[in-house]
């Protein structure tokens, strides 16, 4: 079983005297290297208390009894013993890591990666992780080892290997946001089985026809962020900037809020009184590091001073969820599908998991909707021809003197529209690089791609370096021109659409991608047709790009415009 071989070593230290303080070391070296032996085969995970005490405390504390004798005093007898311990621990560790037997030995890249995911998280916190994926994949190619147990790809023919119906599960990184409460969503469940079970009802609450009923809400929301924009620009002065991002976070925000809650969230209108989007923030960042080390988040969450601005999130969603169940709604909403209120499911959601389902939907889909939102307009900004041309396409479409840009059919079908945020949602996903899956430990392993991956590792597949790769997106695949996306000029460019994955791919995608579309079309549609804009004097657009960070999600900073009402 687990100790059986530490406790042999034992065995000889109970039985037969240990004679020379030589023997006494090479006994502390043995069980040292007993112990990386047995997590190596078992992976005993640092949440398993007992186990992690018992190896790495409680066996050094005996094997130290060994050493005693030789040295006059248990206590520098433990110390000694505690120092050799761990160095040869750590040592043996670091060179099975960096050795050709290790299973991860043939996969490239830096080796200081290969001995800890520190290193890891030492680069999130710099909130570019994005761009370093993508300078590793360009320096060692479409297959990379990330960690000591696991390795990223850019290679669009392993997708479906990773992502797809037949892929792997959630990698261990979704570990980080179990929380000890049952508020388990959807985003953090590794068991396929029941991933596929809850994901039953997101696919109900977002599928076309459910869209449809949704369009109201929209519709109402979008002529307000329009409203807003103005208040806040050509109705106060003609050079009045405005923060586009903040204000379509607030927009997406609002969105979410009637989607989840029937309501409740006003940001447009009131500001973030209840500081939820400032509780996101710190949320993305925190999760950012610690998804690179997430056994640390089972301490965590249990430190109210640490934990404390996820629990008030969790407050606010369980007050608004609360509100919505008294008063009920008058349309379907998203929050209607996921309590299974019209009984498709044998067994009904707790109202834990549907809350942590709520959270997930506003912190998914608000922050991303609006990240996708900014980022459409920034490229626009910077290239006045192309915001000429979408504006043309919108007169084209909806002549301001028929109504507003809000019929869904037309707005699928209008070509540059669409063509617009699939190339700003290319070159900045909203979510840039966690999409993790991983081989299940103790398996035989999986054929992703032209490599075979060994059971217990984890897969990168990271999103960013992926959709700039010039093998799918070619030429100039770190320039926005939504022009690649047309038909007529196919010649001209090479896009792969199958490496075109920014809602994720396969049975865990983004449920949510409908609404999405919905959103982005009208807001992008009314927008162009009643502002014309352009960047606030002074501001210096490449250091909107420059200070984007890879938080999870995309964390954006200001991007000051001037707007003014069209004729």
């Amino acid at each position: 079983m687990l100790f059986e071989t530490v406790h042999d070593n034992l065995q000889a230290l109970a039985h037969h005297r240990i004679s020379s303080t030589r023997d006494a070391f090479l006994f502390i070296i043995t069980i040292a290297l007993a112990v990386h032996a047995l997590y190596n085969k078992y992976e005993i995970q640092p949440e398993n208390v007992f186990a992690t005490l018992s190896l790495l405390i409680g066996l050094p504390t005996l094997a130290s009894l060994a050493l005693t004798p030789h040295v006059g005093s248990y206590g520098l007898g433990l110390i000694l013993t505690l120092v050799v311990f761990y160095t040869c621990l750590l040592s043996s560790i670091v060179i099975y890591r960096l050795s050709p037997f290790h299973p991860l030995a043939k996969f490239p890249g830096p080796r200081y990666l290969r001995v800890s995911k520190l290193f890891g998280m030492w680069i999130a916190s710099g909130g570019k992780q994005q761009i370093f994926f993508k300078r590793l994949h360009e320096k060692y190619g479409p297959f990379v080892r990330t960690g000591p147990n696991e390795i990223s790809t850019v290679d669009a023919q392993a997708i479906p290997s990773v992502l797809g119906s037949q892929g792997l599960p959630k990698g261990p990184m979704w570990d980080a946001y179990h929380t000890p409460d049952g508020m388990e969503s959807l985003i953090a469940m590794r068991n396929p089985a029941e991933h596929l079970k809850r994901r039953r009802l997101w696919n109900r609450a977002f599928s076309s026809a459910s869209v449809k009923e949704y369009e109201p809400t929209v519709r109402s929301r979008v002529r307000q962020l329009a409203e807003c924009l103005h208040r806040l620009g050509p109705k106060t002065s003609a050079d009045t900037p405005v923060d586009l991002s903040h204000t379509f976070g607030c927009f997406t925000f609002d969105v979410m809020g009637d989607m989840m809650f029937g309501g409740g969230f006003e940001l447009m209108k009131e500001g973030d009184v209840d500081k939820v989007w400032e509780v996101v923030e710190k949320g993305m960042e925190n999760f950012a590091l610690l998804q690179h080390i997430p056994w640390v988040m089972q301490i965590l969450w249990k430190i109210p001073f640490i934990s404390g601005d996820v629990n008030r999130l969790k407050v606010f969603c369980k007050t608004r969820a609360r509100v919505r169940l008294a008063e009920g709604s008058q349309v379907k909403d998203v929050y209607h599908y996921l309590i299974d209120d019209d009984n498709h499911e044998a067994v009904k959601p707790t109202f834990e998991q549907v809350v942590g389902d709520a959270a997930l939907a506003v912190i998914a889909g608000a922050d991303t909707t609006a990240t996708a939102l900014t980022t459409a307009f920034y490229y626009l900004l910077r290239d006045p021809a192309k915001y000429k041309q979408l504006q043309e396409e919108v007169d084209t479409y909806f002549p301001a003197d028929e109504g507003e840009p809000f019929d869904a059919a037309t707005l699928a079908k209008m070509p540059y529209l669409n063509v617009t945020i699939n190339e700003a949602i290319r070159l900045q996903p909203p979510v840039p690089s966690c999409t993790q899956r991983g081989t299940p430990q103790g398996n035989e392993g999986k054929l992703i791609g032209s490599y075979f991956v060994p059971g217990g590792t984890a897969v990168w597949l990271p999103l960013y370096p992926l959709l700039r790769d010039p093998r799918y997106f070619s030429p100039h695949p770190d320039d926005f021109l939504p022009e690649r996306w047309l038909s007529d000029t196919k010649d001209d460019f090479v896009t792969n659409t199958d490496a075109f994955i920014p809602f994720s791919f396969g049975p865990a995608n983004c449920a949510g991608k409908n609404l999405a579309w919905v959103e982005m079309r009208m807001a992008v549609a009314l927008l162009m047709q009643r502002f014309q804009m352009r960047f606030a004097e002074g501001f210096d657009p490449l250091s909107w790009e420059d200070g984007l960070e890879d938080c999870l999600v995309l964390k954006r900073g200001k991007l000051p415009v001037i707007l003014a009402l069209r004729g």
